[in-house]
């Protein structure tokens, strides 16, 4: 972490015994649909309404049975369907109908893993409610985190240590220790390997996730730290420093045997890094400006400067808006922009909580966490908060895990 990022930390945090996760103060439930966002979904909502009702008409239901009672006068007849199926259309339609933070639990519960880096805990907190469903103590100083479909692997800098998490059961399966000072996980493309940057030792590690055990170390330069991949799993790029005059290109085409290839100048003093939806880009933030560099992945040259926010800076991209949005966090302005990652046209300026650093993007959602207040946010594609919650006196990272 970069000292500036440290620094306000403990002046801000007070008593760092203090439960706040359970203190209903600091409770803050899901935010409702503002006016533009229902206007926004007038029309498709209207075309989806549309099509219960035609469905009805031509019977394209089978579990609706239509029947005519005829009232008293024996003039009117009353349009009526069984009760139990007139529920199961209720239910079609409210599935139809329903907002996307309704219809997502239908792939399961969409849980952010948050590392809670001085109360040394991982915590599970479901994003429908904002409710701590899970504590999990971890080796001192917990710092960033990382999954697989499985497993979640969390690093801890000072206890010099790498846990590796079973996501469905919410449970501890291996410390993984011997590390200098291990910071940033990734996991491979396959999902079979998980690589930590060792910053101390200048090294990337390689931990096999099936054999829960650590089975390479890489050289790659001191101060190793953060680090991005692209989709196909072919290279990383590694940051070395946190703020970094050289980014180490990596080869992970043989997953489990990763080599460095390449070096790039980031043309200032990189921080974060992340490829683009299509790969042919790496987005790199700065520690000494506010701005991020778009270089071409195949060649590392440098495409252009974009402004953003003040440093440092974190990056995450999602599959929203059609070809992609870039969501570029700045903690200490407390902003979250939001790019188009195809022509990175600035699209929306939207408020974080003081400190949100580090964030995680799923399906359309993305999330923040605080470092300097302990705040989850949750906002959706178009800035839209979602929740707003306390968890811990310190927040640092986090990722998004599906229970089923």
């Amino acid at each position: 972490m970069a000292e500036h990022e440290r620094a306000p930390v403990a002046g801000m945090l007070g008593d760092l015994n203090q439960d706040v996760a359970d203190d209903p103060r600091d409770r803050a439930g899901e935010s409702v649909d503002d006016l533009n966002q229902l206007a926004s979904r007038g029309v498709q909502q209207t075309r989806e309404s549309r099509f219960v009702s035609q469905c009805l008409d031509r019977e394209l239901l089978p579990f609706v049975h239509r029947g005519d009672y005829h009232c008293r006068d024996g003039r009117h007849p009353l349009v009526r369907t069984t009760c139990v199926k007139r529920v199961c259309l209720v239910l079609v339609a409210a599935a139809l109908l329903a907002p996307a933070s309704q219809a997502r639990v239908a792939g399961g519960t969409p849980v952010a893993l948050v590392t809670a880096e001085t109360m040394n805990e991982l915590l599970a907190v479901s994003l429908l409610s904002g409710r701590i469903l899970k504590r999990l103590p971890m080796p001192s100083d917990p710092q960033n985190v990382a999954t697989t479909v499985r497993t979640a692997v969390v690093v801890s800098t000072r206890g010099a240590a790498v846990t590796l998490v079973d996501i469905r059961r919410l449970q501890v399966v291996k410390v993984l220790r011997g590390f200098g000072s291990p910071h940033i996980p990734l996991i491979s493309a396959d999902g079979r390997f998980a690589y930590v940057t060792d910053d101390a030792r200048g090294q990337l590690v390689v931990i096999d996730l099936v054999r829960r055990r650590v089975t390479r170390r890489v050289y790659v330069g001191l101060g190793a730290h953060h680090m991005a991949g692209d989709g196909p799993g072919n290279q990383l790029w590694i940051a070395l420093g946190e703020r970094a005059r050289s980014i180490a290109v990596v080869d992970v085409s043989n997953a489990g045997h990763p080599h460095v290839i390449d070096h790039v100048d980031p043309r200032g003093r990189a921080h974060d890094l992340a490829f683009s939806t299509n790969d042919a880009r790496v987005w790199v933030t700065y520690d000494d400006r506010p701005e991020v560099g778009v270089f071409a992945a195949s060649t590392g040259r440098l495409l252009r400067l974009l402004h953003a926010g003040s440093p440092p800076q974190h990056i995450a991209f999602g599959p929203a808006g059609g070809g992609g949005h870039a969501y570029l966090t700045s903690g200490d302005d407390g902003t979250l922009r939001i790019f188009s990652s195809r022509t990175g046209r600035l699209l929306r300026i939207i408020r974080t909580s003081y400190g949100s650093f580090n964030l995680a993007t799923y399906g359309s959602f993305v999330a923040t966490s605080s470092l300097y207040r302990g705040t989850l946010m949750e906002f959706d594609e178009a800035g839209h908060r979602r929740l707003t919650r306390r968890v811990a006196p310190a927040a640092r990272d986090l990722v998004v895990a599906t229970l089923p």
